[in-house]
């Protein structure tokens, strides 16, 4: 077998495996990679910093789901597509927060159902949703509360105690 033909055959094959991979995962459309059913809900944020795609999604602290899509809607609005397994209904009227897992850790939207009856169908929006809180931010506010403070006048005039006030006396043995 000369050369060309060995490098041909490689060729298909490689192709050949690409296309069945291809076709697999177009089959597993709609399936987490646990083979889990699943549905996708949208939420949309002010800030969505440190959240990406793969990001979790809990619920009370457990993991549920991921993140499969991030983009700016038209009004300049964070709008997160995040899947969750078709056992993990969220009442309607739930709410989603973006958190950090401790103070430098990965960030992950939290949800909090709600006590509604009506659950959310695939596609569905959460309607209710916080921010991510910046460290930085919330550092940089905490500095210029301590230097203000620092800076203002002392306006409280000193307090007296009643041995002060009291005129030294001997007191006999």
């Amino acid at each position: 077998m000369d050369l060309q033909t060995r490098e041909t055959l490689i060729g298909a094959a490689v192709v050949a495996g690409l296309s069945l991979f291809l076709a697999f995962s177009y089959s597993q459309k709609g399936e987490s990679s646990t083979g889990m059913e699943t549905y996708s809900v949208v939420a949309s944020f002010a800030r969505a910093d440190g959240l990406h795609v793969g990001s979790s999604v809990r619920v009370s602290g457990v993991d549920v789901g991921h993140i499969v899509d991030q983009k700016l809607d038209r009004y300049y609005q964070a709008t997160v597509t995040m899947e969750l397994p078709t056992s993990v209904q969220l009442p309607i009227d739930s709410s989603a927060s973006i958190r950090s897992d401790g103070l430098l850790g990965a960030k992950y939207v939290e949800v909090e159902p709600g006590g509604e009856l009506d659950m959310l169908s695939s596609g569905g929006r959460i309607e209710y949703t916080q921010d991510t809180v910046l460290v930085e931010e919330l550092l940089s506010k905490i500095v210029e509360m301590a230097k203000a403070k620092r800076a203002a006048p002392a306006t409280e005039t000193p307090v007296e105690t009643p041995a002060e006030k009291a005129p030294a006396t001997e007191t006999p043995l």
